[in-house]
Parts: structure tokens; C-alpha cells; sequence
């Protein structure tokens, strides 16, 4: 919501800022500066402009640079998604944007909210942040910019602290820097200088060990304008001063990879040598990564690498490694693919044995409570023909006094009924997916998957579907 003294105010529901999010730190800037254009009395998403040109002069670029910049994050940003749970058991996958549009004839981008982030971010009256994106805009990190999110929530209450794991996961980062040396110099510590740099509140943290493992931190938030705390939280914030505004430039920010790799060779480079490093360079970072990977296979083979900034300088002249990098980025999308295939194929597996398994009982039941009496009588004497070649069959059928088990005979008459008019349990589970989960799905072998390229004229026919008793 955006209060009308303070049109750089960001608010956002607490929920929503405690979710994993995976946004770089371009379309987090893009993302919050559309945030900031919301008014407190909103009560639906608006259509939210960037001027390109007050982006450009935002973010320090010039020229074309900045257009093709604004189009590539607007773009990358409708793609990307994250995940909710819900207290119930189910879950709700969300976008960022479901529009970006840039109009050449006014010189700005056109860009709409999903809008089942309604919940998140209007008509907030308890159990949100606050902030002055320009508090943000300078950070060079996204990691600094969700530290300072989670951080600014509990400002007033001075101390947060969290898990490693839960936090590298809200950091989205869970799956890499496994040394925990590694995350403290590439997060934390950089986190650390930025915020106390660049924002209204700072922090120190304390490593909380489990045997010998770190396995929590604790941070201990402080507001460098206390009195200011209290105004903010009542919404009557009063802009910053423009001098403490400092532009950037969003193209030029380090690569978290850089320090990884540069890091790989010579463990005591700081992260402000391989900033200076990379300064006048920035626009050949794909062909430093090459070199970088290059290097690693030579390191593999045995070879030393004394100093790994002239080799990666001599590298650049020659285009030591070209291609390595996207290679190294294709293996990594399609492992992710994999991984994700994987996740859905459980998932998919889970709903057949549980839901679609009560499901298709319940379908057999109503199908032979609804057959005509001649069917059902027809059926009984069938059973009971059964049960006279084999004994053993006749708790499917019959109670303890020859009676016809009801429920019993109206599943086994649906599921013969069924079977009759061509319905497999394949079928049926792929129209049910369909309707309740709106996916496509497909049999492979004795797995379930979900359907590349989908499309509905492909799922079987629809099965009717009676109402239940």
C-alpha cells in the first residue's frame, strides 16, 4: 500500500514476506517498485507503469541498454512462480505478473499483478512491513534485499532468529553453499555491510552451535532512527531527503557464482577484491565464468593455478573455456527439470492412492446403486454362482447370513458396469486429474507423469459423473 506523504512506501503482508521467493535481484527491484504504487484505500490491482526513462535514471543506465534491460526482467518476471501451503493440506502456485506490456509511444512498461496476490498486498490492517524502497534500491544483493524483508519485520522487536536451513531456504539458496564458511562470507557477512551501509536498520548475529555444527542464527536488529520506528509503523513515514538516494546500476551487479568460483582457487579472496576485479569488465562476465570453469577442470586434473586473476585475465584474451558457462547452466536447468519431473510424478502417485482412490470407490458405488433392479438381481445371482465355485469370496459379496452385502455388490456391479463401457482406471484417474487438478497426466510404464505440451482434446472423453448418495 502507498501512503500519498511517502510515494516510495513498500508494504506487504508478513506471510507473504516469510514465503521462499526466487526472484533475481532486477525483478525483485522491478517487482517492489509496482508494490510502491499501491494506494492504502485499493481494493483491486491497477495496471502499474515503469517510465523507462525514470527507470534508467533509477538504476544508472543510459541509452538502449535500459530498455532492453526493463524488457528482459519484465519478461523473465511473468514466468516465475512460488508456492504457498495452506493450513488445510492443499497448496496454491502463484505468479509474480500475469502482464507486462511496454507501450514505445509514451515510453513505459505496462505491468499487472497476479491476482491471487490480492491477499498479500491490499487492504493490509494487521501483520505487515513497511518500508522506503529507496532504502533497497542500492543493495547489489538480492540476498541483502530478503535479509533486510525479514529483518524490518521484527525491528520493533529487536531480535529474529532462524534455522541455517530455514533461512538458506527463504534465501532460496538451500542448495548451495554447503560450507557454512561459504554462506557466512557470501550472505551474511555481505548482508551485514549492506544494510548498514544502505538501509534504515543494521545487524549483529550470533552462531548458535549444535555439537560442533552451527544450526541457527541469531540476529540482533537495530534502527538507526529509532524515533522514526514508531511513525513508519503508523504509516506517516515522510519521504527520505533525495541526497540519501544513490543510484546503481542493475546490470552490473556481482554474480553470486563469481565469488564461488573465484573463491574454488584462493579461499582468502574477498568479496571487494573480486568486485574491483570485475570493475571495467563487467559486459564480459559470461566469458570470465568460462574461464573460471575452464579452471576448475585443469584444477581437476592436477594442474595449480598460483593466481587465478591473471589466469582468468589471460583467459579473456584468448576465450579460454567459450561455452563452458552455458553448458554448465543447460546441465542445471534440465537436472532442475528432472528434479521437478520427479516431484510431480510423487505428487501425482500420492493423489492416486489417496484422493482419486476414495474418489473411484465412491464413482463404483453410485454407478451400481443407480443400475435398474433387473441389473442388480442379475448381478446377485451372478455373486452368488461365484461364491458356489469358490467359498473364499464370499466376504466380497455376502454378511455372515447370506445376505448381499450392499455396499460391497453396488462397488463390485459399478466396477463391472464401469469396465463394460470401456472405462479404465486410467481413464478415469487422467478425466479426474483433468477436473479437480487441472492438469494432463499420462501413464508410463507403472508411473504416473504429467503430459508434455497439453492439450484438452487429448484426455479422454469426460466420464459423466453421478451425484453421491
Amino acid at each position: 500500500m502507498q501512503n500519498k506523504s511517502n510515494p516510495h512506501l513498500v508494504v506487504q503482508s508478513n506471510q507473504f514476506i516469510n514465503l521462499r521467493h526466487t526472484l533475481s535481484l532486477a525483478e525483485a527491484r522491478v517487482f517492489l517498485s509496482m508494490v510502491a504504487q499501491i494506494e492504502r484505500e485499493d481494493d483491486d490491482f491497477k495496471t502499474y507503469r515503469i517510465d523507462v526513462k525514470d527507470f534508467s535514471d533509477m538504476v544508472g543506465l543510459k541509452g538502449q541498454s535500459s530498455y532492453s534491460a526493463l524488457k528482459e526482467v519484465a519478461e523473465s518476471l511473468r514466468y516465475k512462480e512460488f508456492k504457498t501451503l495452506r493450513q488445510d493440506g492443499g497448496w496454491l502456485v502463484m505468479g509474480y505478473i500475469s502482464s507486462a506490456e511496454y507501450l514505445p509511444g509514451q515510453g513505459v512498461v505496462e505491468l499487472s499483478f497476479d491476482p491471487k496476490l490480492k491477499p498479500y498486498l491490499l487492504g493490509l490492517k494487521e501483520a505487515f512491513t513497511q518500508y522506503d524502497i529507496r532504502y533497497i534500491i542500492s543493495l547489489r544483493s538480492i540476498h541483502s534485499v530478503r535479509i533486510y524483508e525479514l529483518l524490518k519485520q521484527y525491528e520493533r522487536i529487536r531480535v529474529r532468529e532462524f534455522d541455517l536451513q530455514e533461512l538458506k531456504y527463504k534465501l532460496n539458496i538451500d542448495d548451495k553453499y554447503k560450507r557454512y564458511t561459504d554462506f557466512k562470507t557470501n550472505v551474511l557477512e555481505i548482508a551485514k555491510r549492506d544494510l548498514l551501509k544502505a538501509t534504515d536498520i543494521y545487524f549483529e548475529y550470533e552462531e548458535i552451535k549444535q555439537g560442533r555444527f552451527i544450526k541457527r542464527i541469531r540476529f540482533n536488529i537495530f534502527s538507526k532512527n529509532p524515533k522514526q520506528t514508531d511513525v513508519e509503523v503508523l504509516g506517516l513515514a515522510e519521504p527520505l531527503p533525495e541526497s540519501s538516494f544513490q543510484p546503481v546500476i542493475i546490470v552490473q551487479a556481482l554474480n553470486p557464482l563469481l565469488p564461488t568460483m573465484f573463491q574454488e582457487f584462493d579461499p582468502k579472496l574477498s568479496h571487494e577484491a573480486i568486485e574491483q576485479f570485475m570493475e571495467g569488465i563487467e559486459d564480459q562476465e559470461e566469458s570470465v565464468l568460462d574461464a573460471l570453469f575452464y579452471a576448475r577442470q585443469e584444477k581437476q586434473k592436477g594442474t595449480q593455478i598460483r593466481n587465478i586473476f591473471a589466469y582468468v585475465r589471460k583467459g579473456l584474451e584468448t576465450a579460454l573455456g567459450k561455452g563452458l558457462f552455458q553448458q554448465a547452466k543447460n546441465r542445471k536447468k534440465q537436472e532442475e527439470a528432472v528434479k521437478r519431473q520427479e516431484n510431480d510424478n510423487r505428487e501425482i502417485s500420492h493423489w492416486y492412492s489417496t484422493e482419486f482412490a476414495t474418489y473411484l470407490s465412491n464413482y463404483f458405488i453410485n454407478l451400481g446403486k443407480e443400475a435398474s433392479p433387473a441389473v442388480k438381481n442379475k448381478f446377485v445371482k451372478y455373486a452368488e454362482n461365484l461364491v458356489k465355485e469358490n467359498p473364499k469370496l464370499k466376504p466380497l459379496y455376502f454378511d455372515s447370513n447370506d445376505k448381499p452385502n450392499q455396499e460391497q455388490m453396488r462397488l463390485a456391479l459399478g466396477k463391472a458396469l464401469s469396465e463394460e463401457e470401456g472405462e479404465t482406471d486410467e481413464k478415469l484417474f487422467a478425466n479426474w486429474c483433468l477436473r479437480n487438478k487441472n492438469v494432463i497426466v499420462k501413464k508410463q510404464g507403472n508411473q504416473w507423469t504429467l503430459k508434455d505440451n497439453p492439450r484438452k482434446s487429448e484426455v479422454y472423453e469426460e466420464t459423466e459423473e453421478i451425484a453421491p448418495f
